[in-house]
């Protein structure tokens, strides 16, 4: 048990989760296509196959042009050449690797191999070469050659051959302009033919929905489509036809009107079932953000009214769905919506949000909160009071145990209780004053369900209760002896699954809601039982959230009494580090039993401890970059703290000489004649904007970050930065300074990347930085005439400040501990030496091609966390490392033999390719560099590329010299 718990942690920490890599990776590119060839000739079929099959985890192994080129053109020899099993097993590496085909360079190759086998007489063989076509028509969209052939293909006789004509139709369809257009005629004979039979009907439709490049071509196919729907009535038909028009409509946009009209028609009149389910779904994919707004007033009412007469509870609440979508994605201004008494909209939340079924009651108080959200936004009326009675209802029809069965509550019941709770936090992040009410709701509810066997939703309504206490602070703080009683029930409980992810959510709303507080005895004491019931798995989730919430006593306790049951060196490295970083941070805190002075020191011999413990946990797979940064960004924000309570203690230790008035008046520096202290403290506001550098570099390094971290770096960088003006403006006031700060006022407001929200515990540290910045505001308008230039009320104000930074525990990062997604980059340098350790061979008198192609990995992303890599910047910088001896002597002029070149490239599924062209001028030994940046849809740059290099040996062609000089 303790072998999987110790798993756990170093996925969670040090990224183990991701597939492990193959033993390819190690024999390198060249030899794992050498294997598989070996593969591929051989005479056996299976082995053939086995080695067919492994072609597309070899392209994601090393997806560069070179590997993927020679790949396909084997693969495409095989397929003219093997049997229709074989070919069959090529067809599917296509499909696979539909990815890295753009990579493919030997095009017309490609297809001269493949397009031979069209002239089989096989129709098999001919059906999967156009599958084949069809497949890697990403490449060749328009192939006259491969056009023709799919076209001639599709008036085949058998009907594999036609099947597969049809496939490559679709695929060129949507890739082609051309193609769609030219096709449209012929297919347009054939769907309206009586001669073509119905199941031809059904795949030659869904053909239809490319056919947007032209409005006259999609105007034609929406004129067909709707002519032939009254002749042929049968479901299937019918879904595919208005399946293939709402797919047409969404790329013209000009008959999405019309097209709602169409769907909510047949809605009305078809009475079967799985014909209005589908319409539904039709209707789903018109009322998107980008489309809803196309929707007019009367189908707004139409949907509404069908809503309200359905008695299907599968049809009621995805035509509930439908009408909240349009409502998000358009407002309720849009569509002129009546909201009084008698509203249809209202009629129909209140009937779904009160009915006796549960979903379509979760359904209809979604639909509500969405409604009073919106009209909220746009200062509408108020339905705050309606939606909060709405999930009142809810929630008690939940936890009454009427919904349940004998076996607890099912799957169903969960999910509408999910998107219950979901509305609670939508309405409280828009009205945070039901946050209160909501929170004695759902308070109520811990103990009776409590005493479920299934904890799952006791799990949803804490982590609701947990999100609420995130919007307001101190909103939880009369459920402590609630979720006391609550954990000491649950600790005698029999094993179970759930259990220690729910002890943990518990202690988790204790963190969140005594933070910066005393813990009560009851607390403390449901804290210890818990830790002595719960694994280390889960003892190690309670110790990371102490440490995010700013319980690093806690923390520290936690990590150090778990690290003695590591199984391996990194992971007891890696916890005790974490525990030395939780006791500094808990030094610095202790104002009741240490003096500032003292806490300063032991915190950073602590931290100092702490880094050489993380050193130890970094390996070359799991380098620890972040947490080696952040920490050593922590020591030097202490240090140069330290150094400003030693500079303001010097006033009274080392007081001016008697001359500083003289040598004041001798360098015209007033401040000088303070002594010391001035010196000291100009010396501080340096380290102060080196540590704000730091917080930055820290910063754009942090590409997968959440939202919250990168946050708290920019607080952190903003503090530094605004501690050190503040020091200059105030305590370090000069004549000389002349009018720099006259309109800088002395206030702390961070701006937040991406306008983000802080959390409650980031909300706190920012609150105590302005009481930081109002220390120094009383000092700069204290009109004492001992407060200039520099005196004992500067000093004291300075002591108290870094009091006041000290006194607040510092909420750690979620990225410290977790990474939402990780993304590397892979780079190939082209050219490489012939042997490793040798240089690469150039002349002088010619430029080098440097190919520089970069791949990059993803891993573990979510929904919520979309930075994604937009843009890379390559940088390659060349500079001589060691000059020729001859040259040195003979040559009187001076070449440069330093070269920077930078150069943006735009990823295409994943892939980028740059080229850059050097000079080496001076023979002698060169150094290239080349490094690369990120950028993200927001143009924003990222220092988290990959780096590499090559060295250079330019040498001089002294055949050309001997002419030179016998000319001469």
């Amino acid at each position: 048990t303790s072998t999987r718990v110790f798993r756990l942690i170093m996925m969670n920490v040090f990224g183990e989760g991701l597939p492990a890599t193959s033993p390819e990776s190690e024999q390198g590119a060249n030899a794992a296509l050498t294997e598989l060839e070996k593969g591929l000739r051989s005479s056996k079929v299976g082995e053939q196959a086995e080695a067919i099959v492994r072609f597309p985890h070899l392209f994601s192994q090393y997806p560069f042009p070179i590997l993927i080129n020679s790949g396909m053109l084997k693969l495409a020899e095989l397929f003219r050449q093997g049997s229709n099993f074989l070919k069959m097993c090529v067809l599917r590496v296509c499909q696979q690797s539909s990815h890295h085909l753009d990579k493919v360079t030997s095009v017309d190759e490609l297809v001269r191999r493949v397009i031979t086998v069209i002239n089989s007489n096989d129709p098999v063989a001919r059906a999967l070469t156009l599958r084949v076509l069809g497949s890697i028509a990403a490449i060749i969209p328009e192939r006259k050659a491969v056009h023709h052939k799919v076209r001639t293909s599709l008036d085949s006789q058998d009907q594999v051959e036609l099947y597969a004509a049809i496939y490559a139709a679709n695929k060129f369809a949507a890739r082609s302009k051309t193609f769609s257009t030219d096709i449209c005629p012929k297919l347009l004979v054939m769907i309206q033919g009586p001669a073509t039979s119905l199941p031809v009907k059904l795949k030659l439709l869904p053909i239809f929905q490319h056919m947007h490049h032209s409005a006259t071509t999609a105007a034609q196919v929406r004129s067909a489509c709707l002519s032939m729907l009254p002749l042929y009535p049968g479901q299937s038909f019918l879904l595919v036809a208005l399946r293939t028009l709402t797919s047409l409509a969404t790329h013209t946009l000009v008959d999405i009107p019309s097209q709602v009209t169409l769907l909510l028609e047949h809605l009305t009149k078809d009475p079967r079932q799985q014909v209005r389910l589908a319409l539904l779904s039709d209707l789903t994919l018109l009322a998107r953000e980008d489309t809803a707004h196309l929707w007019t007033k009367e189908n707004m009412e139409d949907m509404v009214m069908f809503a309200r007469q359905t008695q299907c509870e599968d049809s009621m609440t995805r035509s509930i769905s439908v009408v909240r979508d349009i409502l998000s994605g358009g407002g309720v201004s849009v569509y002129s919506t009546e909201l009084g008494p008698a509203s249809p909209i209202l009629s129909l939340c209140e009937q779904a949000a009160y009915s006796s079924q549960l979903v379509v009651a979760a359904m209809g108080t979604e639909l509500l909160t969405v409604l009073a959200c919106t009209t909220a936004r746009e200062g509408l009326q108020d339905l705050t009071g309606e939606a909060v009675l709405a999930i009142e209802s809810l929630c008690f029809l939940v936890s009454s145990g009427e919904v349940a069965g004998s076996g607890g509550m099912d799957r169903k019941t969960q999910n509408s209780f999910r998107r219950c709770l979901k509305c609670v936090v939508m309405l409280c992040k828009q009205k945070a004053d039901c946050t209160g009410q909501f929170v004695d709701i759902l308070g109520g509810m811990l103990v009776s369900l409590g005493a479920e066997t299934n904890l799952t939703m006791l799990q949803l309504v804490m982590e609701t209760l947990a999100a609420l206490g995130s919007l307001r602070s101190g909103v939880l703080a009369l459920l402590v002896p609630d979720i006391t009683q609550l954990a000491r029930e649950l600790v005698i409980w029999p094993d179970n699954k759930q259990l220690g992810t729910t002890m943990v959510l518990l202690n988790t709303l204790l963190l969140q809601t005594l933070r910066g507080s005393s813990w009560p005895e009851s607390a403390k004491e449901c804290l210890q039982l818990t830790l002595a019931r719960l694994d280390c798995w889960d003892q190690y989730r309670l110790g990371r959230a102490a440490s995010r919430y700013g319980h690093h006593g806690v923390a520290g306790e936690v990590f150090g009494e778990i690290a003695e049951w590591a199984q391996s060196d990194t992971g007891y490295c890696w916890l005790q580090g974490l525990s030395l970083l939780s006791q500094a941070e808990n030094t610095l805190v202790m104002t009741s039993t240490l003096s500032l002075q003292e806490r300063l020191a032991t915190s950073l011999t602590l931290f100092h401890r702490a880094m050489s413990s993380f050193r130890c946990a970094s390996t070359a797979s799991s380098p620890l970059t972040f947490q080696l940064e952040f920490v050593t960004c922590r020591i030097e924000v202490v240090t140069v703290l330290s150094c400003l309570v030693s500079a303001a203690t010097s006033l009274s230790t080392s007081p001016p000489p008697a001359i500083a008035a003289a040598l004041a008046a001798q360098s015209r520096d007033e401040l000088a004649r303070c002594g010391r202290v001035t010196p000291q403290l100009r010396k501080v506001v340096r380290q102060l904007s080196s540590c704000a550098a730091g917080w930055v570099r820290l910063a754009e390094t942090s590409f997968d970050a959440d939202s919250s971290s990168l946050a708290l770096l920019a607080v952190q960088q903003q503090v530094m930065a605004s501690t050190a003006t503040w020091i200059e403006m105030v305590c370090l006031k000069s004549p000389l300074q002349g009018n720099i700060y006259t309109d800088t006022e002395v206030e702390f407001s961070p701006s937040l990347p991406g306008n983000h929200q802080p959390t409650v515990e980031l909300a706190d540290f920012i609150t105590n930085i302005q009481s930081v910045a109002t220390s120094f505001q009383a000092l700069a308008n204290n009109p004492s005439p001992l407060a200039k230039p520099i005196s004992h009320l500067h000093t004291t104000c300075l002591m108290e400040v870094v009091a006041q930074i000290t006194s607040h525990p510092l909420p750690y990062p979620r990225f410290f501990y977790q990474s939402l997604q990780q993304t590397k980059l892979k780079l190939a340098i082209t050219p490489q030496p012939r042997a490793a350790g040798e240089p690469v061979a150039v002349n002088t008198s010619q430029y080098m091609a440097v190919k520089v192609e970069g791949v990059i990995q993803r891993a573990g992303g979510v929904r919520g966390h979309p930075r994604e890599v937009a843009g890379v910047v390559v940088q390659l910088n060349c500079s001589m490392q060691k000059a020729q001896e001859k040259s040195v002597k003979s040559d009187s002029k001076v070449e440069n033999t330093t070269t920077n070149l930078e150069q943006e490239v735009e990823p295409h599924n994943d892939f980028f390719s740059s080229q850059f062209l050097v000079p080496f001028p001076s023979p002698g030994l060169y150094t290239v560099n080349i490094d690369t940046a990120w950028k993200d849809r927001q143009g924003l740059s990222w220092r988290t590329g990959a780096k590499c290099n090559i060295t250079v040996k330019s040498f001089e062609d002294r055949s050309n010299n001997s002419r030179t000089v016998a000319r001469a």
